[in-house]
């Protein structure tokens, strides 16, 4: 899998959103966290998976072994396996439901409205958009002055464009999404002469 988040992508998507907050009056954010869930199971499951593998050649291969090796063997290949599904990102979604990386990320991307005090701004025009790298799934958030200016075909086309682009692994998809956003909020939500920046442009990965 390659990196989703490079220097590049950190650079486009910043412009995007620079570009949104230059011609109208929404403060929009991009978090882009690693992964929103721990997926402890995941890593059990694999490394159970590979302890019962590896018990299973040591029961009926035709080879000896002894009672020492059945019992470290397997533990070993366990402890491999669950630190192996760990730094494996394609394993841990493999390995967890879409429901359960579903209802993580909504649950992240709903704690960081708040925590960044998204939902603060003068005008209720606060933007979130929350793209999980694990998990490959998009949250986008919008505060209530901003929710009732742009019309809900709009909301529907920016969501499924940053959908695709996350579930391609193609963060400068996601950033030309956000652009083509820029000029849907100019028209519903037109800049004000006395507008400030209130929320940093910075593209968040945590």
């Amino acid at each position: 899998m390659g990196r989703f988040l490079d220097d590049e992508a950190k650079r486009a998507l910043q412009a995007a959103v620079e570009r949104i907050e230059a011609g109208s009056a929404a403060e929009a954010v991009v978090v882009a966290p690693v992964q929103s869930g721990r997926y402890l199971h995941a890593d059990l499951l694999g490394g159970i998976a590979c302890g019962w593998l590896s018990l299973g050649f040591l029961l009926l291969s035709d080879w000896s072994f002894s009672i020492a090796s059945l019992w470290l063997e397997p533990l070993a290949c366990g402890l491999l396996g669950g630190w192996l599904v760990s730094r494996t990102p394609a394993l841990r979604r493999w390995l967890t439901p879409a429901k359960w990386r579903r209802e993580a990320v909504t649950r992240c991307a709903r704690a960081t409205f708040f925590e960044r005090r998204i939902s603060e701004t003068r005008d209720r025009s606060g933007l979130l958009v929350y793209l999980s790298q694990l998990e490959r799934e998009v949250v986008v958030l919008a505060d209530r002055g901003i929710q009732q200016a742009v019309a809900g075909s709009d909301w529907e086309r920016l969501q499924a464009a940053l959908s695709l682009a996350v579930h391609a692994n193609d963060a400068l998809a996601a950033a030309q999404a956000l652009s083509e956003f820029a000029r849907v909020a100019q028209t519903a939500l037109p800049r004000r002469a006395d507008d400030q920046n209130e929320i940093s442009d910075a593209v968040v990965s945590e």
